[in-house]
């Protein structure tokens, strides 16, 4: 919580460190001067009285029915043998994810698969109820969420298909939105542009004065600003879906996001539906011998970057009958090969998909490098964009449906390697490439990031 004027107390009722306002701005500063500041702040805003809890942060007390989860409300009177929970989630494809239900109470576990010993708990207390006593040090949440703050470019979706959307109070980035709902309440001026990793505003974030921010998990220190958010009194979570091992895995974390706004039966639904389209998509092309070899997107300077055996982009060229052109078994989610021998690989592939949305024909690709003219999937044309429909360059609706939509992914991908299976479906994500008219191309970063989820 934060004073308007003033100072802020250095801790909040919970042992939470909260820092004084005159901090601030902190958009230029380096992560260790930002955590420098919050010490001096603690030092300094120990005697001062604690601000009231923003009306808008607080749900008003609701009688619980004991058949479905408060989704906005508050337990008016506290029983402590009642189960606040019937609506559970149920995780079933990922390894990262655990969640224990506690009468009033939810312990949720992340075990990143990129580095296991890193691992995040959270109490996620239900709003009107007391908080367990072995909470103590731990990232704790009051339940259901009022207001949120979501960084990575891929929740617009899961936050519309939840019907979360008058809930959002910031979006790291608006730059690829496509929801048209999110859009809407951007214009009205209802939701933030907050920034991520090194763009992170962090003033910004704590005038929204969201009761949660879900940011992204990184390995890399540098990316990830978790531990500055909570030096300001940020209440942070985060997410590791993009180091899931399969689409529906990935897909998964979207019941993840509703665990803290309880709104597990609908996340269940919703998913339950992507999982049986997913899978019996998967089964046409289960058995096929003909699988056309795959390569995807693009290289940075003189290396390739590469999908690793781990990684769920790979896994779903698998599932709709592709053989990825780099198989070799390795546990990483992706990683750089030099340019020459990704040139050999590429020069066995039938397709290449993801080719960055930057590029919007052919001429593009090849102004960019001309030894690509000699690659048999290039003079044959089989090179394929993710930005089927977008309004401009890198602004693909792929990225706002990345976890609701791995099935229409699936079959996208499906009709390009085996048209014969769905002779009737209409590409929803994927565009095929034509030839054009070469353009200055501003970007080419490619839709792999090295250091984090884009």
């Amino acid at each position: 919580m934060r004073a308007s004027t003033g100072l802020m107390s250095s801790m909040g009722s919970a042992g939470r460190l909260v820092l004084p306002v005159w901090v601030l701005p902190v958009r230029a500063l380096p992560v260790l001067a930002l955590l420098a500041l919050a010490v001096l702040g603690l030092a300094l805003g120990g005697c001062v009285p604690e601000a009231p809890v923003a009306a808008s942060l607080s749900w008003p007390e609701s009688l619980f029915d004991g058949a479905s989860n408060l989704t906005q409300g508050c337990v008016d009177d506290f029983d402590p043998t009642v189960d606040y929970f019937p609506e559970k989630a149920n995780f079933r494809h990922t390894e990262q994810l655990e969640v224990e239900y506690h009468g009033h109470y939810k312990q949720v576990t992340f075990r990143p698969s990129s580095d296991p010993e890193h691992i995040q708990r959270y109490f996620l207390v239900q709003c009107g109820t007391p908080e367990p006593v072995d909470a103590a040090g731990a990232v704790v949440v009051s339940v259901p969420v009022r207001h949120f703050i979501a960084t990575a470019a891929s929740w617009p979706g899961v936050i519309d298909a939840l019907g979360l959307v008058d809930q959002l109070a910031g979006l790291g980035t608006t730059r690829r939105l496509t929801t048209a709902s999110i859009q809407e309440r951007v214009e009205r001026g209802e939701v933030t542009e907050t920034g991520r990793f090194h763009h992170t505003d962090v003033e910004k974030i704590l005038d929204l004065e969201a009761g949660l921010v879900v940011d992204t998990f990184s390995s890399y220190d540098d990316y990830e600003f978790k531990h500055l958010l909570e030096a300001v009194g940020a209440p942070v979570v985060l997410d590791g879906k993009h180091l899931e091992a399969t689409p529906l895995a990935t897909s998964e974390w979207i019941q993840w996001l509703a665990l803290f706004f309880n709104r597990e039966r609908d996340a269940e639904v919703l998913f339950q539906g992507i999982e049986e389209r997913y899978q019996q998509l998967a089964q046409q092309v289960g058995t096929v011998e003909n699988r056309p070899v795959v390569m995807t997107d693009w290289f940075d300077k003189d290396a390739w970057n590469v999908f690793g055996s781990a990684n769920a982009s790979a896994r779903h060229i698998v599932d709709a009958g592709g053989a990825y052109f780099w198989e070799e078994d390795t546990p990483l989610n992706w990683f750089e090969v030099p340019l020459t021998l990704a040139f050999e690989r590429a020069a066995e592939a039938d397709h290449w998909v993801w080719v960055p949305s930057t590029l919007r024909n052919m001429d593009d690709v090849l102004s960019q490098e001309q030894r690509l003219a000699s690659l048999p999937v290039v003079r044959n044309g089989e090179l394929y964009g993710f930005d089927l429909g977008a309004p401009e360059a890198d602004r693909a609706p792929f990225y706002d449906q990345l976890l609701t939509a791995p099935d229409v992914v699936l079959a996208d991908m499906i009709s390009i390697f085996h048209p014969d299976v769905l002779p009737d479906h209409e590409p929803v994500f994927f565009r095929r490439l034509e030839p054009g008219e070469a353009r200055e191309v501003s970007s080419l970063s490619p839709r792999l990031r090295k250091k984090g989820e884009s």
